[in-house]
């Protein structure tokens, strides 16, 4: 059984999940578009070898709950807006 590799750096892994959770529960794109961005750089990082490719499946589910959350939040402000007009 070979060893595991090394990757020299952690992942932001539990930042984009967080941010993704935070964005779909409550604050929308405040933390939404941080979310994606970052993990659109981990998962690069992820292609480069740099981050661990286990961290993958949760990257990308912070991803999905920040743009969810985002498009979510902002609907809902939206007709909460017109709703008063």
């Amino acid at each position: 059984m070979s060893p595991r590799p090394f990757y020299p750096r952690n992942s932001r892994m539990t930042t984009v999940l967080t941010l993704g959770i935070l964005s779909f529960i409550l604050l929308g794109p405040f933390t939404g578009i941080p979310a994606v961005i970052i993990g659109q750089q981990e998962l690069g990082h992820i292609k480069t070898g740099i981050t661990d490719p286990d961290d993958k499946a949760l990257i990308q589910t912070g991803i999905v709950l920040a743009i969810v959350g985002s498009i979510t939040t902002t609907w809902w402000i939206l007709t909460e807006l017109l709703e008063l007009l």
